[in-house]
């Protein structure tokens, strides 16, 4: 996966109600959960562990100021749910293709083939959020706030066995976490970019799927 531009037919088809994937790997059946909105007010936005990375650097690719719907997509392997995706919608237009995204830094052309760029995950939970929110937040935790205490407390009000999300409301915007996969990892993130070349979707992977994306020439 040296090349940073894909189509990967999983990331529409994955939130379809219905949806079944049948791969070697096994049968995944897909359910759809919404975790809120995104409240976005630099364009500027952060994926990372929200218990460990906290006011980590946003990707390089900006996207659409304002409010935005967030949905995980959650894989049942068996009698085991994961959350497969996690993806943020700023239109409504059909995706064309999906690009990499970056972080400061970071350059395609010096991946290997089946590398990729990512964030780590070492609590087992990712998150998205805005550059605003994230530095306020960083502000307030170094001045001894709580916010690791009540993330945990809202995400354990949406505890479902394996797995877990909160829409958490801060004193400038809001963060929305969730349970990264099967746990600590390195997950890429890729923006949807439709004909005209506009970003519409965001989707992080972790990696529950089998990869099925094509590299773009």
């Amino acid at each position: 996966m040296s090349n940073s531009v894909f189509t990967i037919p999983y990331y529409d088809s994955a939130f379809e109600p219905g949806c079944v994937i049948e791969q070697e790997e096994g049968r995944f059946s897909m359910r759809v959960q919404s975790a809120g909105d995104i409240i976005l007010k630099t364009g500027q936005l952060i994926g990372a562990d929200p218990f460990i990375l906290v006011g980590d650097a946003p990707f390089v690719q900006p996207v659409p100021v304002g409010t935005f719907a967030v949905r995980l997509a959650i894989a049942k392997i068996d009698d085991d749910e994961r959350v497969a995706l996690a993806r943020i919608d700023f239109a409504q237009n059909p995706v064309a293709h999906w690009e990499m995204a970056l972080l400061p830094g970071q350059e395609p052309d010096a991946l290997e083939e089946d590398e990729i760029y990512g964030f780590t995950t070492d609590a087992g939970t990712a998150c998205f959020m805005d550059k605003m929110s994230s530095d306020a937040l960083k502000s307030e935790i170094s001045e001894g706030s709580d916010f690791f205490e009540e993330l945990m407390e809202e995400m354990d009000e949406n505890f479902e066995s394996t797995w877990t999300w909160a829409n958490m409301e801060l004193e400038h915007g809001n963060i929305i976490s969730f349970m990264s996969g099967y746990g600590n990892g390195y997950y890429a993130t890729y923006f949807g970019i439709d004909k005209e070349g506009d970003v519409v979707a965001v989707v992080t992977d972790f990696d529950v799927l089998p990869w099925n994306g094509s590299a773009v020439d």
